[in-house]
């Protein structure tokens, strides 16, 4: 399809006619004389009215720090870097991880080098927002995906204050972000496709970031990175928000599908060569692909990826493959009537999941199951049968043994959500329940956890 479309376009934009064309991993700037891009799409200045901006930005803000920034009743700051290249220029919004601000993850990644090539870079500091991970307000409970949101509110009102103050080439808007921020770029990807041009959720999470109900994406031009099979994360959030560990990879491979399923949308993938918890030495390469990709022109580029051979990274175009999965059979033989339905709920929505075993690793280890990758389930049933007790057990069991028979668990977070519903329903108000008692004191030992197992908080 990427070839077909690539000489479609070809015919369009008169692509080759000028050696001097900034192509692929030539290293042109923004916007230089006989671009083919810009010929297909031409800069055009965003209009913003002054009103966007708040008390003491009513003058354009210097390049570096600045502060005291009004925005959804929060005082916020943010770190702007600015070209020296004149007209309209693509802008990058960059949101920093956990534990850093703006200027940390500027340099962090070499932001320069989009600036250098004539971008725009506004890097705004997190506030602590969130509520299943308190970076930026981009994981939502499911039932709560639309409520206000402040740190969308403070994009908005930035983005539009930089408008005021300098030439933003509303063709040529986009978002990127690493881990924390990762997670923030695909909530604004997926409720902003009308403003941005594409964007870059590196090592990030995508279940639980997009709008309810999801709507067909606007065109553009997203790549999905991470820094390979080992882009673990372990750490603290704050406010007792941690987690032992976070494998990005299967999260990747469904933002890569996921963005690939929209058919206004050019996805790519690029993955590090065991590069850990990174932003890809990739900058060049990421250049070129949004400038390729300006709104207009997401499928229909006729951008050609440069070689990343050698690179330390390499990349894709079709969904990203999922890792693949391990198995849990739980015995089947148990004295205690619907114990083994239980255990094997928790073994296929839980331990088989890749995004959801690491993360409640000490809770599985809790709850019986045993092994380096939690596969081991006989330990669960044993334990069942031990706190199964009461008539409120056997009311407890029956109910997720019921549900266990039309679940379809998964890959993700979304993969997870029959158990989450289960435990929700069956273990609601059932306080003298030893199963349940089990369960949720187990779950609220993990915050984000406990958050979307909602009716775990009757047991703390």
């Amino acid at each position: 399809m990427r070839t077909a479309l690539f000489f479609i376009a070809l015919s369009v934009v008169g692509c080759g006619s000028d050696d001097s064309s900034p192509a692929a991993g030539s290293g042109g700037s923004a916007g230089s004389s006989g671009d083919p891009y810009y010929d297909a799409v031409p800069a055009l200045r965003r209009v913003a009215d002054v009103s966007a901006c708040p008390t003491g930005f009513e003058a354009p803000p210097a390049a570096g720090q600045s502060s005291g920034f009004e925005a959804a009743g929060q005082m916020r700051s943010f770190y702007l870097g600015l070209p020296s290249q004149a007209g309209p220029r693509p802008t990058l919004v960059l949101f920093n991880g956990t534990g850093e601000s703006g200027l940390t993850i500027f340099n962090r990644v070499h932001a320069q080098d989009f600036v250098d090539a004539g971008f725009i870079v506004v890097a705004p500091d997190s506030a602590g927002n969130g509520t299943l991970w308190p970076v930026w307000d981009g994981l939502r409970e499911p039932g709560h995906e639309n409520d206000p949101n402040a740190d969308l509110d403070y994009f908005d009102k930035l983005l539009d204050c930089i408008s005021v103050h300098f030439e933003v080439d509303e063709k040529r808007i986009y978002v990127a972000g690493h881990s924390a921020g990762g997670i923030f770029t695909n909530a604004v990807l997926r409720r902003r496709s009308e403003l941005l041009a594409g964007g870059i959720p590196a090592s990030s999470v995508f279940d639980l970031t997009g709008p309810s109900p999801a709507a067909e994406l606007s065109d553009m031009a997203v790549v999905v990175t991470w820094g390979g099979d080992n882009d673990i994360y372990s750490g603290s959030a704050g406010g007792g928000v941690s987690v032992p560990e976070f494998n990005f990879v299967e999260q990747a491979a469904i933002a890569s599908e996921s963005y690939e399923n929209e058919p206004k949308v050019e996805q790519a993938w690029c993955k590090g060569a065991s590069l850990g918890h990174a932003w890809l030495p990739a900058n060049a390469w990421f250049i070129d692909f949004l400038l390729g990709h300006p709104k207009g022109l997401a499928t229909t580029s006729p951008w050609q990826a440069a070689s990343t051979e050698g690179s330390g990274f390499s990349c894709g175009f079709d969904a990203a493959p999922k890792p693949t999965g391990t198995t849990v059979t739980c015995p089947s033989a148990s004295t205690t009537a619907a114990c083994q339905s239980y255990c094997q709920f928790l073994g296929d929505c839980a331990v088989e999941n890749a995004t959801i075993e690491p993360v409640l690793g000490p809770q599985l280890d809790a709850l019986g199951f045993a092994g380096s990758d939690h596969t081991q389930c006989g330990g669960c049933v044993t334990q069942c049968e031990a706190d199964a007790q009461s008539s409120a057990d056997s009311t407890v069991l029956g109910c997720f043994e019921t549900a266990f028979g039309s679940a379809q668990c998964g890959a993700g977070i979304s993969g997870a959500q029959p158990l989450i519903d289960a435990s929700n329903s069956c273990c609601k108000d059932q306080t003298s329940s030893g199963v349940c008692t089990r369960l949720c004191q187990a779950i609220n030992t993990n915050a984000p956890a406990a958050a979307l197992f909602s009716s775990c908080a009757a047991f703390k």
